[in-house]
């Protein structure tokens, strides 16, 4: 019976079956008061309304309180049991429903369970893409998904920090120097360790995954990438920055900002002379150095620092370049 069902049935039982009863007794006991007859009414109707009001909660609590029960079991991990449907209304569809999620959840975690026991070499945390029984299909392994984020943030950082330190590096230099600014990773794998955890977050009841991390000695790379000991080395290492040279059209002019090139270079002051001024001139406002194209030729200009050091750079001027000194 339908949950709408018992409802309407116990609202007229509520409201028909006590009049059926009074009209029976006011036949039966024509010679009784109204007060009497009253009181018999009210009776009747209390014990109906009890009845029915324990009927309905009998119905929806009882299948609600096994519904909990099968939650916790699931949210625990445990997929071994059932949930019968004792009733044709809508909690009892809804028993049927859970249990058909519980059969699909145990289903999948035994899949899931067969799949990782036949690979486990490649058993892993990461969700990954990988070929299952000779399809395309999701899976868990461990490597570059989870170690390209990390190297890729810390080697962000380092250039970054270079910038800032004035120091410049080769591409072939700052990735060597990022290797040497590790930890080492492969004393965590020795002496027989493994690392049990359950990694399996759409499959409650998967088993934990196991990994003899022995088995990764020598194969993690020069170590795990430090972000600090990185910085630490940048100080010192590269070289200078250098003021590039300048290539300029004749009438035509290009703006250099030094405070790029030179540490605290927004705090420093800087004097810029033209070896041929017949060639090229030079002004500084600030730190904005700005040379002018005068003929076709080139020349040196020369970059002093308050700091105590200089530069030298060449500035090539040529005619009609369109603006950037190139033919």
């Amino acid at each position: 019976m339908k949950l709408r069902t018992k409802l309407i049935v116990a609202f007229m039982s509520v409201m028909i079956l006590p009049m059926i009863f009074l009209n029976v007794v006011m036949h039966t006991f024509a010679s009784r008061e109204v007060g009497e007859l009253q009181q018999l009414y009210m009776i009747v109707v209390f014990i109906t309304t009890t009845l029915l009001i324990y009927w309905i909660y009998r119905s929806v609590s009882v299948p609600l309180a096994k519904l909990q029960k099968a939650a916790r079991n699931i949210k625990e991990g445990n997929l071994d049991f059932e949930i019968r449907q004792e009733s044709d209304d809508e909690i009892g569809q809804l028993c049927q429903d859970f249990e058909e999620m519980r059969l699909r959840l145990k289903a999948n975690a035994e899949e899931k369970v067969a799949f990782d026991r036949e690979n486990n070499e490649v058993s892993g945390s990461i969700l990954s893409t990988m070929i299952r029984n000779g399809s395309p299909a999701y899976g868990y392994m461990d490597g570059t998904s989870m170690a390209c984020p990390h190297v890729s943030g810390v080697a962000a950082l380092g250039l970054s920090y270079a910038v800032k330190q004035r120091r410049h590096f080769k591409a072939s230099e700052f990735v060597a120097l990022l290797k040497e600014s590790v930890k080492p990773v492969d004393n965590w794998y020795s002496n027989g360790k493994k690392k049990t955890y359950y990694r399996n977050h759409n499959s409650p009841a998967a088993t934990p995954a196991v990994m003899d991390l022995s088995k990764y000695i020598g194969k993690m790379g020069t170590g795990m990438v430090d972000a600090g000991i990185l910085l630490s080395n940048i100080e010192g290492s590269g070289s200078d920055m250098k003021v590039p040279n300048v290539y300029v059209a004749e009438g035509g002019t290009s703006t250099v900002n030094l405070a790029y090139y030179f540490v605290n270079g927004e705090k420093l002051t800087y004097t810029c002379t033209s070896d041929d001024a017949t060639v090229a001139t030079v002004t500084v406002s600030n730190n904005l150095m700005e040379v002018t194209g005068v003929k076709t030729g080139a020349t040196h200009i020369t970059v002093k620092v308050s700091d105590g050091s200089a530069q030298t750079i060449t500035v090539t001027v040529r005619q009609n370049a369109g603006g950037n000194g190139w033919m």
